[in-house]
């Protein structure tokens, strides 16, 4: 875990730390991305609240200095960080893509159910005949 000075240091083409504080805001308001955060001591009785940046997130802000230049910086930050989607975005999507699949599913097992039922109908009507048959058979053997 890094703090602003250090990921400073760690990503070529980034000169300051309030450009780094800007890139990650702007990526908390355009993607929901939450940064973890520690408490650091500054006096005696306060505290200061600053994010600790990953190993990974150090990669993305590389990733969004390397990409600046060409795709301008929102783009830039949208495709280091993600598509925008809100978790609850994703899981609406994961939601309909299970329902469907359930309703799938139910429908194979509706035409399995189907096909057992007409087979089993199938069989009760060869024990039938079959008991028929072996009934007759005592029949004539007991005529004779």
């Amino acid at each position: 875990m890094t703090t602003y000075q250090q990921a400073v240091a760690q990503i070529s083409n980034l000169n300051s730390v309030s450009t780094l504080k800007r890139w990650k805001q702007q990526a908390e308001e355009l993607v929901p991305y939450q940064f973890t955060q520690t408490r650091i001591r500054t006096g005696r009785h306060s505290y200061q609240i600053v994010p600790e940046f990953s190993a990974d997130e150090i990669a993305k802000f590389q990733q969004v200095a390397n990409t600046k230049a060409e795709l301008g910086l929102k783009p830039a930050i949208l495709k280091a960080f993600g598509t925008g989607k809100s978790e609850q975005e994703n899981l609406k999507e994961q939601l309909t893509d299970l329902t469907e699949r359930l309703a799938e599913a139910e429908r194979f097992n509706r035409g399995l159910r189907s096909y057992f039922n007409s087979e089993i109908n199938q069989l009760k009507s060869r024990i039938d005949d079959l008991e028929q048959s072996r009934i007759s058979l005592f029949k004539r053997k007991r005529d004779r």
